[in-house]
């Protein structure tokens, strides 16, 4: 599995999409000085970049047929998916983790701004775990070409659902929430503390059916 997740990379390696990704991260640790909506959405931008070129050079070099016709079950073909995605996260987030102490240590414009915690790790697991579960099904059911508006309609639902949270929460108490646990602590009456661990909990729950959904699909898909 972790060959095809390296296949991902090795398909887009020396491309302008693995540029424009290697900035992204740049981009939200800057951002951490701003709103959470704003260090979230480079990485959403970034998701939805990695997703569509690996996704177009499989099918571009029907790679998918290639591992089929190997001893590789399908089971195997999508998690690797969610593996590379889940990669690109830990990659991602762990660039911010570097990058903003920093910023705080050589930019003194800077020196009040957050740095990466618990609590905005979970809002990026929860963000992508959406994105990534409500693609990854349709793409494994009816391939690339055919899903390429599932991607806009899963990066619009997952950014749009996490954005509409703070700011209708934000609008119905009056103070600008800096987060989606406070959020939702607010508005559901359960303390931020707690959404720190059911909101990964349910993300976990979400990208296994998710799995399940995608492998079911790709099972019964004829190519």
């Amino acid at each position: 599995m972790i060959s095809l997740v390296y296949k991902d990379f090795l398909l887009q390696r020396g491309g302008k999409s693995l540029i424009y990704m290697a900035i992204m991260p740049i981009i939200s640790a800057f951002a951490l000085s701003t709103t959470i909506f704003n260090v979230i959405m480079p990485y959403i931008a970034g998701s939805y970049l990695y997703i569509v070129y690996a996704n177009a050079l499989d099918d571009k070099y029907q790679t998918e047929r290639l591992f089929i016709a190997m001893p590789v079950s399908r089971r195997t073909i999508v998690g690797s998916k969610y593996m590379s995605m889940g990669f690109y996260m830990v990659a991602f987030l762990t660039i911010i983790g570097i990058l903003s102490p920093l910023f705080r240590l050589f930019i003194p414009s800077l020196l009040n701004m957050q740095l990466l915690s618990w609590q905005i790790i979970v809002q990026f697991f929860a963000v992508s775990s959406l994105y990534y579960s409500i693609y990854f099904p349709l793409y494994f059911k009816v391939g690339y070409q055919k899903s390429r508006w599932a991607n806009y309609i899963a990066l619009i639902a997952s950014a749009g659902l996490f954005i509409g949270i703070l700011q209708l929460v934000s609008e119905l108490s009056g103070i600008e929430m800096e987060s989606l646990q406070e959020a939702l602590a607010f508005y559901l009456r359960v303390p931020a503390g707690l959404w720190d661990i059911i909101i990964p909990i349910a993300s976990v729950g979400i990208i296994v059916l998710s799995i399940k959904l995608s492998t079911y699909y790709y099972k019964q898909r004829e190519f």
